[in-house]
């Protein structure tokens, strides 16, 4: 976490701050023992996906304690079973609502001691009462980007998308995340994701084999540089996506479906049974400080929850509408619940076959 904004006084003061040495016998010359969060805490976290120096600012802020990145994810449907099948290997986690509730009913849930997490209070508040669960980091939402010079026009729906796949054959991405490209797949067939029955997902999945031939990949990853290049002419991406690639390229679009799309509101969640509370809790709290934050949001792109952190984002983020969209955008953008034991095998079911077609 980059501490580049603080300077060295204060690091000095914020890190010994614990000392437990009473004050005379530290200015008799007595040896003062580390006091502060201490240990090595793993984070499951998507790749990329924090300020590229916080890890290395955080400790030095907090000489005794560490924090080691994990992206070791495996298929997104089985990622909570990924972690209780791992017991010790990870501290706390990137998740969102869907997954925190999977957490609960796996066993693996650790509540967050807010007390310790004092700059939860500048994370406005709609988005705590939207996330009660852990501390929440960002929200986001799925979109179509593309190139309005090599699309030959606009595009505002997913059947736009749908019926362009052909056209642009070899020019097309779709995310390699189970849950967002088989929403919007059921968006298309004009389903609701939240709602999704079993047949849903095996109508969703035929929707997805019947334009996969004419996909160059399925894949998350350098979306923005793609579309800012011309590597690629249309994708199913993310908001923050657009952001980077529009940073980079004006010919770059981007529409939220008239059918609507799917959103996620994620933050970061101990897991049970971890003995690094005290590293996490402070991990967290220094992520939030306001140019803490802003240095993820200006790395990643990402839209933002803290009112604080905007005198500190980019321009060319900070006003950006896909990142900042309208209360009417925002009711076209749905979000998952947890599925039923049934459903989730069916959606499961589904993706795999997908991506085995």
């Amino acid at each position: 976490m980059d501490a580049a904004h603080a300077s060295i006084t204060r690091r000095k003061l914020l890190a010994w701050a614990a000392a437990s040495a009473p004050a005379a016998a530290a200015l008799a010359g007595a040896s003062t023992a580390w006091a502060g969060p201490a240990g090595d805490a793993v984070l499951l976290n998507y790749p990329g996906w924090m300020g590229p120096s916080e890890i290395k600012g955080f400790s030095k802020r907090f000489p005794g304690a560490k924090v080691t990145q994990s992206t070791e994810v495996p298929d997104s449907g089985s990622y909570i079973q990924f972690v209780k099948s791992r017991p010790g290997a990870f501290d706390f986690v990137l998740a969102d609502k869907v997954s925190v509730e999977q957490a609960k009913a796996a066993g693996v849930f650790q509540a967050t001691d807010f007390s310790k997490v004092p700059n939860i209070a500048k994370i406005a508040a709609k988005y705590r009462k939207d996330f009660p669960f852990a501390v929440p980091n960002d929200t986001g939402k799925v979109v179509i980007g593309y190139r309005g010079d090599l699309v030959g026009g606009r595009v505002s729906s997913w059947a736009d998308f749908w019926r362009l796949c052909p056209k642009l054959d070899g020019k097309v991405t779709v995310l390699d995340i189970d849950s967002d490209t088989i929403g919007a797949a059921l968006k298309y067939l004009g389903k609701s994701v939240d709602k999704a029955t079993p047949d849903d997902y095996e109508k969703a999945k035929d929707a997805l084999v019947k334009i996969k031939p004419h996909l160059q990949a399925v894949t998350s990853k350098d979306l923005g540089k793609k579309l800012a290049s011309g590597q690629i002419a249309m994708c199913i991406c993310f908001d923050y996506d657009i952001a980077l690639a529009q940073s980079k390229s004006k010919k770059v679009r981007w529409a939220l479906p008239a059918e609507g799309t799917t959103g996620y509101i994620e933050g970061f969640m101990p897991i049970k049974g971890t003995g690094k509370l005290d590293v996490i809790h402070a991990c967290l709290n220094f992520h939030l400080e306001p140019k803490n934050y802003a240095d993820f949001v200006n790395f990643t792109g990402s839209s933002w929850l803290m009112p604080a952190a905007e005198r500190f984002i980019k321009p060319t983020l900070r006003d950006n509408p896909v990142l900042a969209p309208s209360a009417a955008v925002l009711k076209r953008v749905e979000f998952a619940g947890l599925r039923s034991e049934a459903g989730q095998a069916a959606f499961v079911k589904a993706w795999e076959e997908f991506k085995a077609a």
